[in-house]
């Protein structure tokens, strides 16, 4: 056998073993943050990590613009929960798809899969079931997150509208 073939052999099995941990990485840290184990710092999971920089991103989908306007907000209010303690702060946008609060303590821990938010505005409430997407710890050592919405109320399009 010569090196050429040897070093062929070589590759072809390092390529099946690069494509074999690209598909099983990700199932792996799905199940983990399935059962809870927080995965990631700075709101980052390691299914996040995993797809932002996975080689199969540049075969299955492009990363996409922002789907939804952010519309700035000036003094709403809003509690948030992970099920366990809860947290009044600040909405400082708005969309569809989303919202950033302000003015968590440090303390707040935004690993679950999922949170409570309820928004208050005017003498209506959203209640908001949400995913983390990403966290900010400000020099006031206050937190800043980003939110995605997994299920809104339907009257969550018509505040989006009014504002």
């Amino acid at each position: 056998m010569s090196s050429l073939e040897t070093f062929a052999e070589i590759l072809a099995l390092s390529l099946i073993g690069v494509a074999l941990l690209t598909l099983l990485l990700p199932f792996l840290a799905f199940i983990l943050s399935m059962m809870g184990f927080p995965l990631g710092t700075k709101g980052q999971t390691l299914l996040t990590i995993l797809d932002k920089y996975s080689p199969l991103n540049l075969f299955y989908k492009r990363r996409v613009a922002r789907k939804a306007n952010r519309i700035k907000t000036h003094y709403l209010r809003a509690e948030i929960s992970d099920g366990s303690v809860s947290y009044n702060a600040l909405v400082t946008n708005i969309s569809e798809q989303g919202l950033c609060i302000k003015g968590l303590p440090e303390k707040f821990s935004s690993s679950r899969s999922f949170l409570s938010v309820i928004v208050h505005y005017q003498s209506e409430y959203y209640k908001l079931v949400v995913r983390p997407r990403w966290e900010q710890l400000q020099k006031n050592r206050s937190k800043v997150i980003g939110l995605e919405i997994a299920k809104a109320p339907d009257n969550w399009g018509k505040l989006i509208l009014s504002y």
